[in-house]
């Protein structure tokens, strides 16, 4: 099981995106309507965080814990088990002392995107051939499509969209850490 979202202090300054924090580097961070701020780390490229291809399931049948478009950490948790290739990667990885790391929804996997696409950041170390450029190719997502039992969500950091996919196709995996400040 993935342990709980971690909360820190809402004393916590935020450095800029693109920046190390919290065992990894920040991505994106979002206002909630409680007066807290999301925040999504992904994994250092550096520390092994780029973890390599998977599948997303090795069969087909429904996983009705990991439909949420939001909820990274409860999706990966209902992907308990090794017919789930790519949350078990992510459940697996370490790094900054943190072992609460997981397979991003689609609406983190897109936050992500947005703030550090190779072909748009303004951030170097994730521009194309950057240290910690995410690849020109699709990143499985933790969300199972809403169209299918057979599919998930995927995210292609070449091209910008979204769509759903076969779940036992190998598509690209790096882990995420998301609080709650």
């Amino acid at each position: 099981m993935c342990p709980a979202l971690a909360e820190r202090s809402s004393d916590i300054v935020l450095p800029a995106i693109g920046t190390p924090f919290e065992g990894g580097i920040l991505a994106a961070a979002t206002a909630m309507f409680d007066g807290r701020t999301r925040v999504i780390i992904t994994a250092d490229k550096s520390a092994g965080g780029e973890l390599g291809c998977f599948a997303w399931a090795t069969d087909y049948r429904s996983v009705p814990g990991a439909k949420s478009f939001t909820d990274s950490m409860a999706n990966t948790a209902a992907l308990d088990g090794e017919q789930f290739p790519a949350a078990q990667a992510c459940r697996a990885y370490r790094a900054g002392g943190f072992d609460n790391w997981c397979l991003p929804s689609l609406v983190d996997q897109e936050a992500v995107r947005l703030n550090l696409c190779p072909i748009w950041t303004e951030i170097p170390a994730f521009k194309t051939g950057g240290e910690q450029a995410y690849e020109d190719a699709c990143y499985w997502t933790s969300t199972q499509s809403q169209f299918g039992q057979n599919y998930a969500w995927r995210q292609d950091f070449g091209s910008g969209g979204s769509d759903h996919w076969g779940k036992d196709n190998d598509y690209r995996v790096r882990p995420v850490r998301i609080l709650f400040i």
